[in-house]
């Protein structure tokens, strides 16, 4: 009995350590002090883009699609994108999407961080031709993030839950997209871009290159 005792007490510390280690896992990693963490989208219409950002390359990102963020060092760093070439400039301990649109012509974002480890974090951009773009959940019949300006992006921090979501264009439903798992202490995007006749939406969650 003395023995089993014993046995329950380490596996109720071993317990707790291995949750704590698959919820770290799921964290946001912090970016190194001098450097960032950067990624790409492409919503500039065209089937797959290849850009560059201080020696660090983002291949055959399709459309609509967002690549996973990698981590670039800060300062100032020629973007590349089929002929666009264009200087941004990359604090450190951040977070940045950059979106290649129509035109030849890109938009950075920087990135809000979860701060909450109990909540998820969604990111919604809206790269399309509406006026205004919403990230609608109808079983809950309520915008999760609202009102979202062309070229703009918005987030939020929400509970861990399953979701389906909904696109809305200028207050019409334009693209249902797949259900989504919201788990704590990670980030999942979603973007609408094109034409608001015809969008192109999806929703994923956040990835890091190791």
């Amino acid at each position: 009995m003395k023995h089993l005792h014993r046995f329950l007490a380490i596996i109720a510390l071993i317990l707790p350590c291995a949750a704590q280690a698959n919820d770290a896992a799921l964290y946001d990693p912090a970016p190194p002090a001098d450097a960032a963490f950067v990624r790409v989208i492409n919503a500039s219409g065209e089937a797959k883009v290849n850009a560059n950002l201080s020696g660090i390359s983002f291949s055959n990102v399709a459309y609509p699609e967002v690549s996973g963020y990698y981590v670039v060092k800060q300062g100032e760093s020629e973007f590349q994108a089929g002929e666009k070439h264009e200087k941004v400039t990359i604090a450190p301990a951040k977070y940045y999407t950059i979106a290649v649109l129509p035109e030849n012509k890109i938009k950075v974002f920087e990135d809000d961080l979860v701060k909450n480890p109990t909540k998820a974090r969604v990111y919604f951009y809206n790269l399309s031709n509406a006026a205004s773009a919403s990230l609608y959940a109808p079983e809950h019949k309520a915008d999760i993030i609202s009102d979202v300006k062309p070229g703009e992006s918005k987030s939020r921090e929400v509970n861990a839950l399953t979701l389906q979501l909904t696109i809305k264009a200028d207050g019409k439903d334009a693209k249902a997209l797949d259900k989504v798992i919201l788990k704590r202490r990670a980030g999942y995007t979603a973007v609408v871009a094109g034409k608001k006749e015809d969008p192109k939406a999806f929703a994923v969650e956040n990835s890091v290159q190791r």
